[in-house]
């Protein structure tokens, strides 16, 4: 049984009444049922137009960050997963190799490229996660070393 005092705390905390059925962990018809018991007039906390409330309109759940890092939920998109770990403070947003951190002009964002250092892209571990700019990305991803360059430089001249 909902009490009068729970219901009105429930109300003042949210922007409609099916949002205080949420809060109270009960139905929109049950809520009603007991707001009409405790004679509480029922319209003046309808929210038909949906002012104040929140909406995700990519239909689509957010992910928890935390979640992400610890492998619960399946994550794809690395350079998304990049944003989202400079925006928390997690990375900085500089090459991890070079230190390269000037920004675009067009977005003021720092060019560069999440990496895994074990190369499996399933280990979201912070110990297995850089940022490097295009330039190193190349040399590390690629089998390039600096002997091989050198080699090649000496063999040429």
């Amino acid at each position: 049984m909902l009490k009068l005092r729970e219901i009105q705390n429930a109300i003042r905390q949210t922007n409609s009444l099916a949002g205080a059925a949420r809060y109270l962990n009960c139905s929109y018809p049950t809520l009603r049922k007991y707001l009409i018991l405790y004679g509480i007039d029922i319209e003046q906390y309808k929210n038909p137009s949906g002012r104040g409330l929140r909406r995700n309109y990519s239909g689509k759940p957010r992910l928890d960050l935390q979640d992400i890092l610890e492998g619960k939920v399946a994550y794809k998109n690395k350079q998304y997963l990049a944003w989202l770990l400079v925006k928390a403070g997690i990375l900085q947003e500089k090459c991890c190799f070079c230190g390269f951190d000037s920004k675009r002009a067009i977005d003021q964002r720092v060019p560069l490229k999440l990496i895994f250092r074990d190369k499996d892209s399933t280990n979201l571990n912070l110990g297995n996660l850089q940022l490097l700019c295009f330039n190193c990305y190349y040399f590390y991803r690629s089998d390039i070393t600096m002997e091989k360059i050198i080699k090649e430089v000496e063999k040429n001249s």
